[in-house]
């Protein structure tokens, strides 16, 4: 039996303070990753605006977060999530093409590190995007994220809710059809112990078995009404960071989906300077632990914040 937890596990224990709004100077959806020193966001526009082709900007990962490129993305038609491996050297984005279909496409020539210098000194960017993984009607991925070994993990609920697993090599290593408890998932990220982490709108959050069979646990908020689990990041100790959409916040659940902290909300912020850097609408983030900053992708844009232990 699923166990529900909404018990608190032990006292808040990070402090977050905001750093610097970046330099995304277009409306429409964001979504971020980053490799190496940089930061990555992919604008996606409106669906209404078939004009206007998504774009790439391409920041310094340390203050003053410097615009180093912005370019058009003519090889996506519309990009749906956006991810990194360290360990490949790659950017992964997931597209709806015109013809429907999706795919996933990588970009190459990344491996040699003279072609990875931006904009520093005048080099190129060194990006050449081709299609990497195409699906059939049999699994729809709606997100993606990449593991520490490099492995791609999506979650599609269409035509059934499913997890695929593929390796750097794009073989498919792992298929699971997940329990009918999960019926509408968002994303899934894989934990450190091997088990997947898996956001959906029915029980918000779930720790998922590795044969995908078992829910071992889940958490949901204790208002029954709000839930609405979004995009997920873990980081080395297996805590959760959760991009609450439609509450307007980023929460912290520990390796257990103990509730910990809501790290950032925007409940309080009524006054017009503090909406400047709200979150509304946070629907995509990374967590980059080695900076100890998490960048947040809302309503209102894209910002950074720093996240340190008390």
């Amino acid at each position: 039996m699923t166990e529900i937890l909404k018990t608190e596990s032990d006292s808040s224990d990070m402090i977050v303070d905001f750093k610097a709004t970046l330099d995304v100077r277009k409306t429409g959806t964001n979504i971020v990753t980053k490799l190496r020193n940089d930061i990555f966001v992919i604008n996606v526009p409106e669906a209404h605006d078939i004009d206007c082709r998504s774009e790439m900007y391409v920041f310094e990962d340390r203050a003053p977060f410097r615009l180093l490129r912005q370019l058009e993305l003519k090889e996506v038609h519309f990009p749906l999530d956006f991810a990194s491996s360290e360990s490949e050297n790659s950017l992964y984005i997931l597209s709806i093409g015109h013809d429907e279909a999706r795919y996933i496409h990588r970009n190459v020539g990344l491996k040699d590190e003279s072609s990875w210098k931006l904009v520093k000194g005048g080099k190129k960017l060194g990006l050449n995007l081709v299609k990497w993984i195409e699906f059939g009607d049999d699994f729809k991925p709606k997100s993606m994220s990449v593991s520490k070994s490099g492995q791609l993990v999506m979650v599609s609920d269409e035509p059934s809710p499913g997890l695929r697993v593929y390796g750097p090599d794009a073989q498919l290593l792992r298929s699971i059809f997940l329990p009918r408890d999960i019926k509408r998932p968002l994303h899934a990220v894989e934990s450190s112990r091997g088990d997947f982490v898996v956001s959906h709108q029915t029980l918000a959050v779930c720790l998922l078995s590795r044969d995908g069979k078992t829910i071992i646990r889940s958490y949901r908020p204790e208002n029954d009404e709000q839930r609405s689990g979004g995009h997920l990041c873990v980081d080395s100790n297996d805590r959760v960071f959760v991009a609450d959409a439609y509450n307007h916040r980023v929460v912290l659940l520990d390796s257990n989906l103990l509730w910990k902290q809501v790290l950032i909300s925007t409940i309080e912020k009524k006054d017009g300077e503090n909406m400047k850097t709200a979150v509304r609408f946070p629907d995509n983030l990374y967590y980059d632990e080695a900076n100890k900053q998490i960048v947040v992708c809302g309503f209102y844009g894209v910002h950074v914040y720093t996240v340190m232990h008390k």
